[in-house]
């Protein structure tokens, strides 16, 4: 009876266990460890990223481990601008109890532009809007949801990015309020920095040296303008945040927003869901 027991509760807590992923927090990112296959398993450490489309690969490390029979090139948005980047397709990449077949990827220089912070693997939003995922920030693990989701919290509705015709795919676009007046913002969970819209100024800042990085240029010190407990109002909710002043049409948010809060991404219903403590 008690072998019994024991081999009933080891099925149900494995079957409750089937795709999850480990949620790892490092210098303020969320990673998780998956599996891409090119004639091998290749464990690889990857970043959790809303602002990026699609995956995107260092190619350092394509070149030591990813058998491709060509690198094709097309023009992609960065910044509200157009640039030639190159793609390739993963044979496959397990994550969160599923193998995603023929992942379309980015490959571009992470460990020449962002060094010491460069992941090797980036996780876009083309995986990501695949299932309603909980990033549970107590348990360490990201776990998919089903579609009758029914956890609680502060849900925040973000717009159609069809509904702009120079933001990335699938990007998450936010409409915020600061004094009164809206703007866009977009969440990008791989951002170092909350950025405001192009031209928005305040009379208060700090002048601050700051490490800073893009697909675009490489990690260096800068000198930039910060304004402090900037309060920014989504879905009603006032956030108070740290803002660097931003060259972009669209202002950026980051984890910052979280506040340390579990989260569920369902971009099905285009919402975030903010998670009590």
């Amino acid at each position: 009876m008690k072998l019994l027991f024991f081999l009933l509760f080891f099925i149900c807590y494995s079957v409750a266990s089937v795709g999850q992923s480990s949620l790892i927090e490092k210098d303020g990112f969320l990673y998780t460890n998956t599996i891409l296959y090119s004639e091998k398993d290749i464990p690889v450490l990857s970043l959790i990223d809303t602002g990026c489309s699609l995956c995107v690969i260092d190619s350092t490390f394509v070149s030591k481990n990813i058998v491709i029979n060509s690198l094709d090139s097309n023009y992609v948005l960065i910044n509200s601008n157009n640039y030639k980047v190159s793609f390739c397709v993963i044979d496959s990449l397990f994550f969160c109890g599923k193998k995603y077949q023929n992942v379309k990827c980015f490959v571009a220089d992470l460990k020449g532009k962002y060094r010491r912070y460069a992941p090797e693997f980036i996780i876009g939003a083309e995986i990501l809007k695949d299932r309603i995922l909980k990033f549970d920030r107590y348990t360490k693990k990201i776990e998919p949801l089903n579609v009758k989701c029914k956890e609680k919290g502060d849900v925040y509705k973000w717009k159609d990015w069809k509904s702009f015709g120079d933001i990335p795919y699938e990007s998450i676009v936010f409409e915020c309020e600061i004094d009164k007046e809206k703007y866009n913002f977009i969440f990008d969970s791989g951002s170092k920095k909350n950025k405001l819209p192009r031209g928005i100024q305040f009379a208060d800042y700090e002048l601050v040296k700051v490490e800073s990085a893009n697909l675009l240029h490489s990690l260096s010190i800068q000198e930039q303008r910060v304004y402090k407990n900037t309060c920014v109002k989504i879905a009603g909710r006032s956030n108070c945040l740290d803002f660097y002043e931003g060259q972009n049409k669209y202002g950026q948010l980051n984890l910052d927003l979280l506040n340390g809060h579990s989260f569920v991404l369902n971009y099905s219903e285009k919402k975030l869901i903010v998670l009590p403590y």
